[in-house]
């Protein structure tokens, strides 16, 4: 999955009832966004769109070589 992918990808599952994400897929958003994952992230863990939105907004202007 490309990150733009990835991006669209959160937008549309963290609007969702169980809003699941792996690990590594938000430890890739908080990379987009130029920012440090937090250190206590399990396996597999809900992200709603009010956590997950910011850091897709900061990661597109990040990807569109904008400071976030």
């Amino acid at each position: 999955m490309n990150d733009e992918d990835l991006l669209g990808y959160f937008e549309i599952h963290s609007r969702t009832e169980r809003a699941m994400f792996h690990r590594d897929q938000i430890v890739r958003l908080f990379e987009l966004a130029g920012r440090d994952a937090p250190a206590d992230l399990i396996e597999w863990m809900s992200a709603r769109y009010d956590v997950v939105d910011p850091l897709v907004k900061e990661a597109r202007t990040k990807m569109k070589g904008g400071r976030p």
